[in-house]
């Protein structure tokens, strides 16, 4: 098994981060899949657009800049469960947990609610 030094999970990160510019961050119900090379599972409930702003990585870890970080309107009523953020032309994309890779203001949404993105992190595995 391969293990990554610092400077290559930087690297890995600033290019992962880099994918995501522009971006967007769709949270759905439900269960999150169990590999993110399956179908969406469950209702878009929010969409954030990242348009710019992830931070310089550090020990393989960059977040969203605070000064990028978005409102976005609920679409539908439910419990937000996992996310999935890609780019916008479709080609990459990866999976996160709600409460660790992303925080928002609230999982329990209703139509029309405004939605805070309150930290996005990318961390680049170390093996």
């Amino acid at each position: 098994m391969f293990r990554l030094n610092v400077e290559t999970r930087n690297h890995l990160t600033r290019t992962m981060t880099s994918a995501f510019t522009p971006s967007r961050l769709r949270c759905y119900s439900g269960n999150q899949p169990y590999n993110p090379n399956d179908n969406e599972a469950g209702l878009v409930l929010v969409e954030f657009q990242i348009i710019k702003g992830w931070n310089a990585a550090q020990y393989g870890k960059s977040e969203l800049n605070r000064s990028t970080e978005g409102e976005a309107i609920a679409t539908s009523a439910g419990t937000i469960g996992w996310c999935r953020l890609s780019s916008l032309d479709g080609l990459y994309w990866i999976d996160g947990t709600i409460g660790v890779d992303v925080v928002i203001s609230s999982t329990s949404v209703v139509s029309g609610q405004i939605v805070t993105l309150q930290r996005l992190t990318f961390i680049a595995p170390e093996t």
